[in-house]
């Protein structure tokens, strides 16, 4: 990612294969395990459109319709017990995102540590990520 903000370059609009390797490709979604996975993860999986969409807004019934089959497709083939599916929206100073094309990411905890979703950034995010790497 780090190639490509800020450079006009969106790395889900040309997605590394290598890197973020497809599980699934529908008409509208491609979904990948996170090759950064949260602390304390027992799965963290990432499912982003096809084309460049920034906002939710911008979403089809068709796209919204195909993403929820692939959250359901995930959470039976990787035998999820239980997460989150996190959305963030808007502008990346209020979502805490680090690109700006949307995207769905069902994070599933390992359950035995704490672990977390991120919606905000600030200086208290670093050391809360140390210290859960550090409860393991």
């Amino acid at each position: 990612m780090e190639e490509t903000i800020g450079k006009g370059k969106c790395p889900f609009c040309d997605l590394d294969k290598k890197l973020n390797i497809p599980l699934r490709h529908t008409i509208h979604w491609n979904i990948w395990k996170n090759p950064f996975p949260y602390p304390n993860h027992k799965e963290h999986i990432v499912i982003a459109p096809g084309r460049h969409v920034t906002d939710i807004n911008f979403l089809s019934n068709e796209e919204w319709i195909e993403l929820l089959q692939l959250i359901c497709w995930a959470i039976n083939k990787y035998d999820l017990k239980g997460g989150g599916v996190v959305m963030r929206f808007g502008e990346p100073k209020y979502n805490a995102g680090t690109l700006n094309h949307l995207h769905v990411q069902i994070q599933a905890p390992d359950g035995e540590h704490t672990s977390i979703a991120v919606f905000g950034k600030g200086p208290a995010l670093r050391p809360m990520i140390k210290l859960l790497i550090e409860e393991k």
